[in-house]
């Protein structure tokens, strides 16, 4: 998938991103939380600190977010298969 204009990128142009170092999920009687932790920076991960990011999430939500990521990860995987040959 092309990447659009809504992504952020940094002062070289290059999108910008954060290293995934966790996640967890909770519920709550309107829908779920979902927080997203973070490192930005080599440092912060070299030194395990994290940022976070909390989101309230409908079940519609989640179970789409969950199929995207499992597409995700199967593209990946066959990324990942095609550069072992």
């Amino acid at each position: 998938m092309a990447l659009d204009e809504s992504w952020e990128l940094n002062e070289r142009g290059q999108v910008k991103i954060a290293a995934l170092m966790g996640y967890s999920m909770a519920t709550m009687p309107e829908g779920g939380l979902v927080r997203l932790e973070y490192a930005e920076t080599l440092e912060d991960i070299d030194k395990r600190t994290s940022s976070g990011l909390q989101l309230h999430i409908t079940a519609p939500q989640a179970r789409e977010i969950g199929e995207a990521l499992r597409r995700l990860a199967d593209t990946l995987d066959g990324q990942e298969q095609g550069t072992r040959r």
